[in-house]
């Protein structure tokens, strides 16, 4: 076992995310998929979304709303990247839509290496994979409780974080029209035979769009363990409706926390705090300070 890909999650942490995504969205065994994650919430009953010190994300929380972002911005560019598989695509539209036969001696590893350098750099094809990158919106949340989250995501402390129930989320998630699983983390995504889409996607047949829905739900849940695995995310997606060109995602519907940390360092912005407090009072939800959290788990 190499012992660095488990460095931030133990293997059965990974086998049990990797579960709950594959049965639900590759063997279509939605029974088992929520036994899994039902697990997963009994290990871990609560999760944490972060948030920088900002008046709207404070807003966000009166309003019960939250953010839904396109995967194709995020710092990762590997989010959701859509993978075809060439050859399989090629092959069946010289042979089976333009009925031409081919020779394998034509499509062999160089042919196939000369052909995506040329697609890859095709403007046409980068818009598209981009589209297809962007069908979904995401909003990312996380089982842990930590400096990094802390560093990363609350501009070292000075933000705060909502605290919800794993089970309410996923119940409430569904009734407002979203997916919620944990993340699938993979040692590479382009290896990952499962969320390649081949010919098999692209064909005239409702067998062929359920795969492509299932490769694209699947697609959207799968990153790489490294670095990844470190943030330990529950992704809630729904489908991208478009309509804002030119934002990063748009607010949606959500539930209300029933806790919010606030961080070390809130006080260095002043107006975020009392904004907060006042927020916390609104929404009669108990308002407390990390380390006084750290200190009562």
């Amino acid at each position: 076992m190499n012992e660095e890909l488990y460095k931030h999650m133990t293997q059965e942490e990974q086998l049990l995310r990797s579960s709950a995504v594959e049965k639900a969205f590759r063997d279509n065994d939605i029974e088992s998929a929520i036994a899994t994650v039902t697990e997963m919430a009994q290990k871990n009953p609560v999760l944490f979304k972060y948030y920088r010190p900002r008046q709207h994300s404070i807003q966000a929380l009166l309003d019960s709303e939250i953010y839904m972002c396109r995967p194709s911005t995020y710092d990762d560019s590997g989010d959701n990247e859509y993978l075809p598989d060439i050859n399989s695509i090629a092959r069946y539209y010289a042979e089976e839509v333009r009925g031409t036969p081919v020779s394998s001696l034509l499509f062999d590893d160089s042919f196939f290496e000369s052909m995506m350098e040329q697609i890859n750099a095709n403007p046409k094809f980068i818009h598209y994979k981009t589209r297809i990158q962007d069908d979904f919106l995401t909003a990312c949340i996380t089982e842990n409780f930590d400096e990094k989250m802390w560093t990363d995501y609350a501009q070292s402390g000075e933000g705060f974080c909502a605290v919800y129930g794993t089970n309410q989320l996923i119940v409430e998630s569904h009734k407002l029209g979203y997916l919620f699983y944990p993340v699938r983390y993979v040692e590479s995504r382009k290896a990952c035979e499962d969320i390649q889409f081949t010919a098999d996607e692209y064909k005239d047949s409702e067998q062929s769009y359920h795969s492509y829905n299932r490769k694209a739900y699947l697609s959207c849940l799968t990153k790489e363990i490294l670095p990844y695995s470190s943030e330990k995310e529950w992704r809630l997606m729904m489908r991208n409706p478009g309509g804002f060109d030119g934002e990063k995602g748009k607010s949606y519907p959500f539930i209300k926390p029933f806790m919010i940390i606030a961080g070390e360092n809130i006080g260095k912005n002043p107006e975020i705090e009392k904004s907060l407090i006042d927020a916390s009072k609104q929404l009669g939800i108990e308002l407390i300070k990390a380390s006084d959290y750290k200190n009562s788990r």
